[in-house]
């Protein structure tokens, strides 16, 4: 099995309705894996947890910045292909920020994908230049990995891009 050049994705927080506490945002992607014909006894893992920076890189994780959710810490759960984002240490699924899963769709890999799923807003930092109403983009980055056959891949990994909400008064 191959790993691919995964197709990035894309949301945006404008798309959250804020009349309706339970919209959420998604995107589906290729991982655009190829492997031979007939197989389908390797495994889709996801390596670590995700890192981060914001579109301008003043805000992310290598400068030890935090990610939060209406001002409570994100943590990560990652098991096997899923990472969910909780807003604090909560697991309950109120407390859901995201959730992203590595998608085995069958045989050979060509289709298989992944699926963001956004329930909350991320905070977004303010950019570089300190104007509130600027647009600042969170690029979250995750890694995976695939398994087959006793052997493990290298890890490749793909990009999900938040797209920060303007207050509505902007609009």
């Amino acid at each position: 099995v191959t790993l691919g050049d995964p197709t990035d994705a894309y949301v945006d927080e404008d798309n959250f309705d804020m009349e309706n506490s339970v919209t959420t945002i998604t995107d589906t992607k290729s991982l655009n894996i190829i492997s031979p014909d007939g197989d389908d006894a390797y495994e889709l893992l996801f390596e670590g947890t995700p890192t981060f920076t914001s579109d301008d890189g003043s805000f992310n994780t290598a400068d030890g910045d935090i990610l939060k959710s209406d001002g409570v810490v994100i943590e990560y759960v990652v098991s096997g292909n899923t990472t969910t984002a909780y807003a604090g240490s909560g697991r309950e699924e109120g407390d859901r920020v995201f959730v992203i899963t590595l998608d085995k769709k069958g045989v050979g890999g060509a289709d298989d994908d992944y699926t963001y799923t956004q329930y909350k807003n991320i905070d977004h930092p303010i950019s570089g230049n300190g104007d509130a109403s600027d647009d600042d983009d969170v690029v979250l980055t995750f890694g995976y990995k695939i398994t087959d056959q006793g052997q493990t891949s290298s890890v490749q990994n793909f990009t999900v891009t938040v797209n920060d909400s303007l207050p509505s008064s902007i609009h």
